[in-house]
């Protein structure tokens, strides 16, 4: 699946806007490893390659 340049990730709600974000999104170890894991496997957002 190719990666849509134009759509930007936000702060906020990509990704974690200011230190107490993390903190207040996972309030237990486990959803913070759901968060970092990919379900399909790594996928390079440029080129589509699974390989490293």
């Amino acid at each position: 699946m190719p990666y849509d340049w134009d759509v930007r990730p936000a702060a906020g709600i990509d990704y974690p806007g200011s230190y107490a974000e993390p903190r207040a999104w996972f309030d237990q170890d486990w959803k913070c490893l759901d968060w970092l894991r990919w379900p399909e496997g790594f996928i390079c957002p440029h080129c589509g390659s699974d390989r490293g």
